[in-house]
């Protein structure tokens, strides 16, 4: 079973890649402000980080973050995901425009965003272009550790523009967006299962 402990960004980036393998693999770092369902002023922004290292390879884990139609069988909350368009923009970068459709019991929530994926910088940039928000923007980055473990970052920083919806909708963006890194995890170890020797094999 994996271990619970956390350690403070200093920590984690002070140490060598076998010792971040073998102590925070599967630990979560999560850096929180105004997180949307605060009493004091639910429709304020919210930003959250989170960092966590991986044990997969970067090119597994970025292709899988770029699968938005295999969202709703793993990432929490979301029902549906409509691609409506996708293109390369040269050899290292890809668009995607889609609506996403989250909920919690009979609550929903439609938006469309813009995802860029950049193989070069390892990168994936997510803005919202369309539905209830003021703005959206998630960032995710990875970066090999070695081949085997990868270091992933996930940001995002939205705010609706109505405050009324935002009371609504906090419980399931703050839910969606604090496990999102811990269920892409997991849909990576069913994908990407590893025999005894460590190397990948298919799910």
């Amino acid at each position: 079973m994996r271990g619970p402990a956390k350690t403070s960004e200093q920590e984690y980036d002070g140490r060598g890649a076998d010792a971040l393998a073998e102590t925070n693999a599967g630990t979560a770092v999560q850096r929180k402000s105004h997180p949307l369902g605060s009493s004091d002023a639910p429709h304020r922004a919210a930003d959250l980080t989170t960092f966590k290292l991986i044990r997969h390879r970067w090119i597994d884990l970025f292709e899988l973050v770029l699968d938005v139609t295999s969202y709703p069988a793993f990432v929490p909350h979301c029902r549906n995901v409509r691609v409506l368009s996708r293109k390369s923009d040269g050899p290292t970068r890809t668009i995607i425009v889609s609506r996403m459709t989250v909920g919690l019991l009979a609550f929903e929530v439609s938006y469309a965003n813009r995802a860029v994926g950049d193989t070069t910088a390892r990168r994936i940039n997510v803005k919202a272009i369309e539905g209830p928000f003021r703005y959206l923007h998630v960032i995710w980055k990875f970066e090999p550790v070695n081949d085997e473990h990868t270091d992933v970052e996930f940001s995002v920083n939205y705010e609706f523009a109505n405050p009324i919806l935002a009371g609504l909708a906090s419980r399931v963006f703050t839910s969606m967006f604090g496990e999102i890194v811990n269920a892409f995890e997991r849909r990576a170890d069913q994908l990407f299962r590893r025999g005894r020797s460590g190397s990948p094999t298919a799910g």
